[in-house]
């Protein structure tokens, strides 16, 4: 399977079958919730009294939000590439 060169290196050997309308469709989806939990992490580590760990959740989720986005914007790439190829 051809893989385009500007595919972020650590996200390279995953491999969604998805067309890129789909993946589109879903980082719409998720991109703003991935702001939310950008914007509660700050919100819980400036307000959280000292000891509080409620934000490890958020930043956990943050992770996992972000990496998504960036697995789901290769596979869009991906999928454009293979049918540009075809």
């Amino acid at each position: 399977m051809p893989t385009p060169r500007h595919l972020h290196p650590c996200r390279v050997t995953t491999d969604i079958s998805i067309s890129a309308e789909e993946a589109a469709l879903l980082v719409d989806l998720l991109r703003p919730r991935a702001a939310l939990l950008a914007e509660l992490l700050e919100v819980q580590v400036q307000h959280c009294p000292k000891g509080c760990t409620d934000w490890s959740d958020t930043l956990d989720a943050l992770v996992l939000a972000r990496a998504t986005l960036t697995k789901l914007q290769n596979a869009a790439m991906q999928s454009r590439a293979l049918q540009e190829a075809a």
